[in-house]
């Protein structure tokens, strides 16, 4: 006999296990079939259980009953902040298949309470100053009373990042320079120490990671909000709330964006600078700097941030959230509105079309979209012509042909991807070896 397993398959509404369907019955008779198949009448219907028949048992029916077990899964979306089209969440569906072969089956996914709340302070607590640059407040919890000044371990830690300076000029250089960034975009102050702090004040401690190869940025300053007095204490990053995860999925976005016949990549330059800190809190934001980095009897400079940081685990989620609400009120095109939202990977743009003209109007949009919030899209590269004529117009096009993009190699003329092979397994049978082996790539 020959059976419609499609037609079949499309009846299917919920798989339970068997001990969920036990409590779920009916308290009627149970019907044992020849084939060992138990039909289970329960609140829903009737419940089919029991082992696959011997032959039915084989390689292939194994293999289709893998592959159907994730389209199973309910579709969820992520609330509040943006939803999935069809193809992103076949894709998504696959990838945690690959990924969750040792936890098969139905999982929820939820938005904890305080990530609730970290969205609903945003919302209530961000302004736009003279309807472009946002303006945002640090989100802090309940335990934010408990914060202590921290003053004497930034001052001593910066003290030691001093000696480590002075006994590396090459470093002094970098961290001077990239300091004196900050003064001149104007993302730090000079604190007055006779005004009275509206707020809290933590003082936090630093350090300097230097980026060898990087184009833009020798040197990024980081600073410590996780750095506290005591082990009793409490730290800066411990009296915030973190707000919910917002980026993107990696290997979703990099398959998208392999799937196009036309890819192009930007960066948002200094993203996280580009968003003001409300003056009430920026006294959280302090830290010392040298009045001569040479000089180790010089006094230190009090000073704090005037925008969002590098070292706050609030940042990623100010920063992103930031972003979608300027899609959402800026711009005004359905079909690049849509791509933004689905194409933007922490300060990455990547995306990729098949229509070339589709991809020259989602730089021209997009350009101006950030333009209104006080963010510039830089280092333009694509394998499109009209998009990279746009980009030279614009002095916005990255020069070289072989460029970042999400940690891989993309080569724009052959529109080939490159990765690293010069790295080694160290021999362990262990996840966390696996992990690292494979991240090796990236």
């Amino acid at each position: 006999m020959e059976v419609d397993h499609v037609s079949i398959s499309m009846g299917i509404g919920i798989i339970l296990c068997t001990a969920s369907t036990n409590r779920l019955r009916t308290g009627s008779g149970i019907h044992l079939m020849d084939v060992n198949i138990l039909l289970e009448p329960t609140i829903f219907g009737t419940a089919v259980s029991g082992g696959v028949p011997r032959h039915l048992r084989g390689e292939v029916s194994t293999i289709c009953a893998n592959c159907i077990v994730p389209k199973l899964v309910p579709k969820i979306k992520e609330p509040l902040f943006r939803t999935e089209d069809e193809e992103e969440e076949t894709l998504k569906q696959n990838l945690n298949f690959l990924g969750n072969q040792e936890s098969l089956g139905i999982k929820t996914e939820e938005i904890h309470h305080n990530d609730q709340k970290a969205w609903e302070h945003f919302i209530n607590t961000t302004k736009r100053i003279g309807q472009k640059e946002f303006e945002v407040r640090m989100p802090f919890n309940e335990k934010v009373h408990m914060l202590k000044s921290n003053i004497r371990k930034a001052a001593g830690r910066t003290r030691s990042e001093q000696a480590e300076m002075v006994r590396v000029p090459a470093y002094m250089t970098a961290m001077c320079n990239a300091h004196q960034t900050f003064i001149d975009k104007d993302s730090v102050e000079v604190v007055d120490t006779y005004d009275t702090p509206e707020g809290p004040v933590y003082y936090m401690p630093f350090r300097g990671i230097l980026k060898v190869g990087s184009k833009t940025t020798e040197c990024r300053i980081c600073m410590d909000a996780s750095s506290k007095p005591s082990a009793s204490d409490v730290s800066l990053n411990q009296v915030l709330y973190q707000g919910p995860n917002m980026v993107l999925n990696l290997a979703i976005l990099l398959l998208k964006f392999m799937k196009g016949k036309y890819g192009t990549v930007a960066d948002l330059e200094k993203a996280f600078l580009r968003i003001m800190i409300a003056p009430a809190d920026r006294d959280v934001l302090r830290y010392f700097w040298f009045s001569n980095p040479n000089d180790f009897s010089s006094p230190l400079i009090i000073m704090r941030f005037k925008v969002v940081i590098f070292g706050s685990k609030a940042s990623p989620f100010q920063l992103a959230a930031v972003i979608h609400i300027l899609v959402r009120d800026d711009c005004k095109d359905n079909y690049v509105k849509k791509a933004l939202n689905n194409c933007i990977y922490v300060d990455n743009i990547v995306h990729s079309e098949d229509d070339e003209t589709k991809l020259a109007k989602f730089y021209d949009i997009s350009r101006d979209t950030f333009r209104k919030g006080n963010f510039n899209l830089r280092q333009w590269a694509s394998n499109s012509q009209l998009v990279m004529q746009r980009a030279s117009r614009d002095d916005v096009a990255e020069k070289d042909s072989i460029i970042k993009v999400l940690g891989m190699n993309w080569d724009i003329n052959r529109d080939r991807y490159l990765y690293n092979t010069g790295f080694s397994w160290d021999g362990k049978f262990t996840k966390r070896s696996a992990l690292a082996f494979t991240c090796k790539v990236f």
